[in-house]
């Protein structure tokens, strides 16, 4: 009996220790993802970047590192990491084909954030519909249209029409010429 109590407190003394360690890291984690994703943002707005392009990247370099956060924390507590891993990469695929469509316009959306056909405030005319960008996100395009409408349009719908862009050439003539 006294050897059971005494093994059942090492685990608790070996298990805590490990969970302490955990939560350390999960807290110095989140802190360090909010700072590098902050730091992403204010290096990319110092220069001419975009800022839904800032913003998108910030956003992915803090999950980022929380991921990398999480298989910290799975390695302290005793979860092997890389049969989890194969395991979330099956399950990812399943979760995939099940959300083809919105992969397909979150695809769309880093798309349109790299070869940026328009930016904020064009007006332009993609899928049958006409008014000012306001917002590029991942997975849908803003607009305002004629009379204060909002419009959202799924980004593959715009990827894969044309796009009428009406204050492209106008923005173009007013940066100087290098």
């Amino acid at each position: 009996m006294d050897g059971d109590l005494e093994r059942w407190a090492n685990l608790s003394v070996v298990y805590g220790m490990n969970f302490a360690g955990a939560l350390v890291v999960l807290i110095v984690g989140w802190w360090a993802a909010g700072a590098v994703g902050r730091a992403v943002k204010r290096a990319l707005s110092s220069e001419r970047v975009d800022e839904t392009l800032a913003n998108f990247l910030s956003s992915l370099a803090r999950y980022a590192v929380l991921i990398l956060v999480f298989l910290i924390i799975l390695q302290l507590i005793g979860i092997q990491a890389t049969s989890l891993i194969a395991v979330i990469g099956a399950a990812s695929l399943a979760i995939g084909l099940a959300l083809q469509g919105t992969l397909s316009n979150m695809a769309a959306g880093v798309m349109l954030l790299l070869f940026r056909p328009y930016w904020l405030t064009d007006d332009i005319e993609v899928a049958g519909k006409r008014g000012i960008v306001k917002d590029l996100s991942l997975f849908v395009t803003e607009l305002e249209a004629e009379g204060g409408v909002q419009v959202l349009i799924p980004n593959g719908q715009i990827w894969n029409a044309p796009i009428v862009n009406f204050t492209a050439y106008k923005r173009n003539a007013a940066q100087p010429k290098i």
